[in-house]
């Protein structure tokens, strides 16, 4: 069953789309992926990635370690509030010089120590 169109795949707003970004962004192949998950070929990680087909939960929560997310995320596009807060200080962290960066990266590391 297609959920989402082909845009909203490409831009990660479908269970698919956020597969195929997250991935890409693991700089893995869907043959690579099929290996992790163990499956038979690529082509089930591709129906997965078009929204034809669902993985199983065992393959949500192997994916959500392998790519260091949380299953919420894959399926829902939720990200944790800790992780939403990494984001953001990885957002500042990236717009900023050396010299600023090294001192904001403290502070934030020092609070975010905080949140564990």
């Amino acid at each position: 069953m297609r959920i989402g169109s082909r845009d909203e795949q490409q831009r990660g707003k479908t269970i698919g789309g956020r597969i195929r970004e997250l991935r890409k962004s693991a700089g893995m192949t869907q043959e690579q992926l099929a290996d992790l998950l163990q499956l038979e070929n690529k082509s089930s990680v591709s129906k997965y990635e078009s929204d034809k087909t669902t993985p199983t939960p065992e393959q949500f929560v192997c994916m959500a370690k392998a790519f260091g997310t949380s299953t919420d995320y894959i399926l829902a596009g939720q990200i944790p509030e800790r992780g939403a807060k990494l984001l953001q200080a990885e957002k500042i962290l990236q717009s900023m010089t050396l010299d600023k960066t090294l001192d904001a990266a403290i502070t934030m590391l020092l609070t975010l120590r905080g949140l564990e």
